[in-house]
């Protein structure tokens, strides 16, 4: 087996996890790394894996062979990553959000837009892959609740509760607070699975932070509505819970605690779909399964790609699309004003 020489950028939390799940593949090489800290460093060579770190991304590439790479940084340095990698063929996945800002978005796209043949490409919305919301779609596709008439969403977390510090109550770097860093997931779910809305009505709230710790939104498509709660303030939270509901002119539908509701209107019969009924994640070549559900899928989707010439479930394409609607939100919070979905 040929296998795929990946490097890691950013070693925090999120990046040791996915190293945890890439080391873990018979299909990978890890090829190196970049992150300066020390004590970063230190836990890497602890968990037994002898790779150089380098202190750039340019440094990196110019002195070993890569074949993709893992950006495991704040949003605001995705484009610059991407300005390194793209050009010379070497494949990208970005940790979400996509970039700081929708104007970042789209210059990643653009580079990737001027390529003869674009390299692999992906953004780290693992809900897309987590076997409950790949349900969703299927019952969405199959039209089992007609014709949409509304719905509501939220996506909560009880993690901010007091004055924070670091690059995330930092909107320049971080993209925003809990909409950028915590709603974004949700977003792309609406977006994916109900399309993108014509307008946006939203309210941010600080509680604790520099950044928003609540939002508030109304989004209107062209024949229904949905309002949406984000919030990384929640009492009583302590893990991120998602909550789906969407009303139907022949069914409703509520995702929650892992599990779909399906109601017939004609009928009042109720069907539930449970962790057991739901599609498995594809862990082929995972010698260790991880807890999470989604991001060894979302891995192994990457690392498959690299090469093969085919598009990613979230591909920098996609990435834009949440960015339009995060942006959106922000416009119309900082307006005061219901707005057209941003370009």
């Amino acid at each position: 087996m040929n296998k795929k020489k990946i490097a890691v950028v950013g070693l925090g939390k999120i990046g040791l996890f996915h190293l945890s799940i890439l080391r873990n593949l018979d299909s990978v090489e890890i090829a190196g790394f970049v992150d300066e800290k020390k004590a970063v460093q230190k836990t890497v060579r602890g968990m037994g894996v002898q790779v150089p770190f380098f202190p750039s991304v340019q440094e990196l590439l110019s002195k070993t062979e890569v074949n993709g790479i893992f950006a495991c940084v704040p949003p605001a340095f995705n484009p610059s990553i991407a300005e390194a990698c793209i050009p010379k063929g070497v494949s990208l996945f970005v940790e979400k959000p996509m970039a700081a800002d929708l104007a970042g978005a789209k210059k990643m796209l653009s580079i990737l837009s001027a390529q003869k043949a674009a390299p692999a490409n992906a953004v780290g919305y693992m809900v897309a892959h987590a076997p409950i919301f790949i349900k969703l779609r299927e019952i969405l596709t199959a039209g089992i609740l007609g014709p949409i008439e509304s719905y509501s969403a939220s996506i909560l977390l009880g993690e901010v509760f007091k004055k924070q510090e670091g690059w995330r109550q930092n909107p320049k770097i971080s993209g925003g607070g809990a909409v950028a860093v915590l709603g974004s997931h949700l977003l792309y779910l609406v977006q994916s699975s109900l399309g993108m809305p014509k307008t946006i009505q939203a309210k941010t709230t600080s509680l604790y932070s520099i950044v928003e710790d609540v939002a508030d939104i109304e989004f209107k498509h062209e024949d229904f509505s949905g309002k949406i709660k984000i919030s990384w303030s929640e009492p009583d939270c302590p893990d991120v819970v998602i909550r789906i509901e969407i009303k139907g002119s022949k069914a409703d539908l509520l995702v929650q605690e892992n599990r779909i509701t399906l109601k017939e209107k004609s009928s009042g019969q109720t069907k539930i779909f449970y962790p057991w009924d739901l599609p498995s994640e594809p862990c082929e070549g995972l010698k260790v399964r991880p807890a999470r559900e989604g991001y060894a899928a979302q891995d192994i989707a990457f690392v498959n790609s690299i090469g093969a010439g085919k598009d990613n479930l979230v591909s920098f394409q996609a990435g834009v699309q949440v960015q339009r609607l995060i942006e959106g939100v922000y416009r119309s919070a900082a307006s005061g004003s219901s707005l057209a979905v941003p370009e």
